[in-house]
């Protein structure tokens, strides 16, 4: 978090008649106001919340990992990635942890119960599931666009 303040700082003051350090100072600051703490504060919290999760939370990131296939499967379709983000999404904001932290969990949790890695899932999922109904769709926006050998002679 901290290389992307800098990072946002040294792009907002490029813009601004002030330097690198005025300009992340205000986003601190505007990062405390709008969060009531401090952006280390939050990480610390959250931290504290991935190293304190109660017992259902193994319970629930299995059952988060386990719907990532559900996502995958059913219309409209969606890749891997979309899926485990979402699941990780709704774990990391029913526990209060980050979404890299959930995703670790349901990762850990997933192989542990089923003998299996999440990722190498969701990836045999995805070319069985969506894969297909991707390559269709970009086969039919292409044939929307190349005109019909009808269209070519009546120009002609």
């Amino acid at each position: 978090m901290e290389k992307r303040v800098a990072e946002y700082a040294h792009a907002y003051a490029r813009n601004e008649r002030f330097d690198a350090m005025r300009a992340e100072k205000i986003i601190r600051d505007i990062y405390i106001a709008i969060r009531g703490q401090s952006m280390n504060q939050t990480r610390e919290g959250l931290k504290a919340a991935e190293d304190n999760l109660p017992d259902i939370a193994r319970t629930r990131a299995l059952e988060c990992a386990e719907s990532i296939g559900g996502l995958i499967q059913k219309a409209p379709t969606q890749p891997f990635y979309k899926a485990y983000d979402r699941a990780a999404v709704t774990l990391a904001g029913e526990f209060g942890i980050t979404q890299v932290g959930a995703k670790e969990l349901m990762k850990d949790v997933f192989e542990q119960h089923n003998g299996k890695e999440l990722y190498a899932h969701g990836k045999q999922l995805e070319e069985q599931f969506h894969v297909p109904v991707r390559e269709a769709a970009r086969n039919a926006r292409k044939a929307e666009q190349q005109p019909s050998h009808s269209q070519m002679q009546s120009r002609g």
